[in-house]
């Protein structure tokens, strides 16, 4: 094979570059910037030719690689950024290009020439190598096989196409170590260094005592999320993947454009304070996971959100995706990253449409939602990975609409509207999950946007709740009595405007008692001090929009009765059956507080008797008004007041006359409003009952019966002119009933 050599010195270096600088908008038209270094003419195309710049770049073109009288040029791009990199250093930078095309059947040899004054010490056998710049995404790639000599400071490679090119050496790192996948580096002291053993957990057996613990955990998990995500489907590179372990500051990890991991030389577990080693396995999965993503998304180097036509990718849905990355991998860890997130950050962002993610950690919450979906809901669960490649390649559509389509197409669910609410009362319940929203009595301030927060009192009895509620978003109103009393209020909730979309949840000392429905008025006793158990203290309506894409308007009013205390007051005549109204008439006389809701007042009173014959039972009804019959009786006071002693009446067809004997004493029933139960206190001989409501007992004013019993003397004149006495006795009751 016939080899020709062409050698350029710097003297014709110049004179090349002036004498076809005219030509070079014709041929190259492309080219922007830059220091031309060669412009040459390939010789015949059977022959291989070397182009050297001495002491720079060698490229030999093998023969046949490329049509006769193709012209070469070589650049020292001006671009200084492309030498940028937290990790390798790109400083002899040459963007080789040929007039008949960057792409080669027949590869090319490239030889480029280092710096070897900044190659790092240590034993890090892949600290020198060469890299092409990927213009579309911004980055440099790393060729796989490369020989170093380090006696020339040469690399050489081959390549089957042209475009900016550069050797490379380490720096920063002075420890590394190789799996199957990853090759991962470090710094063996200094700030940077990986979390001590004696720190991060203890030594096990093991078969390689020079690596630390960190870094030995963290090459297993890489590779186990590695295979994890392969299995599912997921596209990730073939060669190894550099990963840089270096101090982050509050991050557990990074990822870049460019291919390449960064994680913590100290794991905490972001949102919540986690040791290195429970917060290691999410660092690796969550990284290896953004790599991933990498090829299903576009955007640029610093991972800033493009938009593409109707859709816009954004950090948010990457984010969310990614914190799920750790249960993809592992069925058994003690924390997860979605799990740690939402429970301590979902309180934030309630208020907010749920793709309404414009920031960190809003980016890494919204994958609660997702969380729920994989690994919570009822029925089929969501594959993460699946979404991933979804989002990736639709170009007309926000997530959210994605996200409908796939749960009613493959998880046979309504869409993400129901599913949303499904997963914020899963989370508001908090019954065995993992994440749950604090519970907090009703106060009188709001302590986050989403909630609303009405103490009532029997003054200012009455509140309006009236908001807009984004799509997939929640709020939760938080309703309690501020009123030193023990009588317990009815709250009444009235769904003044709750259109279709919006869903409405009651929800009484954290206990779910029933769904709010439009045009239906709810009720509810609450107090402020209960007294019993089934005694209620606060009640909270969630709100959750379920509409997919619209906000909407909700109005409630809310409201609680006033109360009152007033003095009942009556004086009665009672009428028997036996004689009509004459002996048997007896007057009963009633003073009593109550406590209720306004008004509270006797609607009326009526009267009965039954005539048994011996027995004569006569009734005084007194019907109160709604409020009173709720309301507390204390202090009732009930005299009967005897007749004279005795009545005659000659002048009747058959003469009578009535002798009045006694009280015989009584019995009363009052309902415990604590305990429910009926309670029979004592009366004694006498013509009068008094009840003193102890400090301990409350008693319903409704259905208390006082009943008496008097005894009395009935004689008739008979027609031999003698008197025939018959004892009779009355039973007086005194019985108070809500109104008909």
């Amino acid at each position: 094979m016939k080899r020709r050599i062409v050698q350029i010195g710097s003297g014709m270096l110049m004179i090349l570059a002036m004498g076809l600088l005219s030509s070079c908008d014709i041929l190259f038209p492309e080219l922007a910037k830059g220091k031309k270094l060669l412009e040459v003419e390939i010789p015949a195309a059977d022959t291989a030719v070397v182009i050297e710049i001495g002491g720079r770049i060698n490229v030999e073109i093998p023969p046949n690689a490329v049509p006769e009288g193709t012209v070469l040029r070589i650049y020292k791009p001006d671009d200084e950024s492309l030498s940028e990199d937290e990790t390798r250093r790109f400083n002899d930078i040459y963007n080789v290009e040929m007039s008949s095309g960057n792409s080669f059947d027949i590869p090319l040899k490239i030889t480029l020439h280092y710096d070897s004054t900044l190659v790092v010490p240590g034993n890090i056998p892949n600290k020198i190598g060469a890299a092409w710049y990927r213009d579309d995404w911004e980055r440099w790639s790393l060729y796989d096989s490369v020989a170093v000599d380090t006696a020339a400071h040469t690399v050489t490679f081959e390549t089957n196409h042209l475009t900016k090119l550069s050797a490379w050496t380490l720096h920063g790192y002075t420890d590394w170590t190789s799996n199957r996948h990853f090759n991962i580096y470090w710094c063996s002291s200094g700030t940077s260094a990986p979390v001590a053993d004696a720190d991060y957990r203890p030594r096990e057996n093991s078969d390689n005592p020079d690596d630390p613990l960190y870094i030995q955990d963290m090459s297993d998990y890489l590779d186990q999320a590695y295979d994890a995500f392969k299995a599912k489907n997921l596209k990730l590179p073939d060669s190894k993947i550099d990963v840089w372990v270096t101090d982050l500051g509050g991050d557990d990890g990074q990822s870049t454009a460019r291919g390449s991991i960064y994680i913590s030389n100290k794991c905490s577990g972001g949102a919540v304070s986690r040791t290195a080693f429970q917060a290691l396995p999410s660092a690796c999965a969550h990284e290896l996971l953004h790599v991933s993503q990498d090829y299903y998304y576009v955007f640029t180097s610093a991972r800033i959100p493009l938009i593409v036509t109707d859709v816009v990718t954004t950090l948010w849905w990457l984010e969310a995706t990614a914190t799920q990355a750790d249960r993809m991998v592992w069925q058994n860890l003690e924390f997860y990253e979605s799990d740690d997130y939402t429970d301590n950050l979902l309180e934030g962002q309630l208020h907010k449409a749920w793709d309404d993610c414009r920031k960190d950690p809003e980016w890494y919450t919204a994958g609660g939602f997702l969380s729920y979906l994989a690994n919570h809901r009822n029925g089929t669960k969501a594959d993460i990975a699946k979404l991933i490649v979804l989002g990736g390649e639709a170009t007309t559509s926000y997530f959210r609409t994605i996200l409908d389509t796939y749960i009613k197409d493959e998880l046979t669910g309504i869409g993400i509207g129901r599913e949303y609410s499904d997963y914020i009362r899963w989370v508001y319940q908090g019954y065995y999950t993992p994440v749950t929203i604090s519970y907090r009595l009703p106060g009188k301030t709001n302590q986050y946007p989403w909630e609303n927060n009405y103490l009532l009192d029997f003054r200012n009895n009455t509140a309006t709740f009236s908001q807009t509620l984004p799509h997939l978003s929640a709020r939760i109103i938080r309703v309690g009595v501020n009123e030193d009393s023990d009588l317990s209020s009815t709250l009444t909730i009235d769904p003044i405007t709750l259109p279709d979309g919006i869903r409405a949840f009651l929800y009484v000392d954290h206990e779910f008692y029933e769904e709010i429905l439009p045009g239906q008025k709810t009720y509810r006793s609450l107090i402020k001090t209960p007294a019993a158990a089934y005694h209620k203290r606060h009640a909270n309506i969630l709100l959750v929009n379920e509409h997919k894409d619209n906000d909407l308007n909700v109005k409630i009013n809310l409201s609680i009765p006033a109360q009152e205390t007033q003095t009942l007051t009556f004086s009665e005549k009672i009428y028997g059956m036996a004689l009509g109204e004459h002996g048997n008439n007896l007057m009963v006389s009633c003073n009593a507080t109550v406590k209720g809701y306004k008004p509270v007042q006797i609607l009326s009173i009526e009267q009965d008797a039954t005539d048994l014959g011996d027995y004569i039972t006569c009734r005084l009804i007194v019907h109160l008004s709604a409020g009173a019959f709720l309301g507390n009786l204390e202090n009732m006071s009930i005299e009967f007041h005897e007749p004279g002693k005795l009545l005659v009446d000659k002048s009747a067809t058959e003469g009578w006359k009535w002798e009045w004997q006694e009280f015989l004493g009584g019995s009363a029933e009052i309902v415990n409003k604590i305990s429910g139960d009926y309670v029979y206190p004592t009366i004694g001989s006498g013509n009068t009952f008094t009840l003193s409501t102890p400090g301990d007992q409350l008693y319903q004013a409704g259905f208390t019966e006082v009943v008496f019993q008097a005894k009395t003397v009935k004689s008739v004149l008979g027609s031999d002119q003698q008197w025939r006495d018959q004892e009779i006795i009355y039973i007086l009751k005194v019985l108070f009933q809500p109104p008909e």
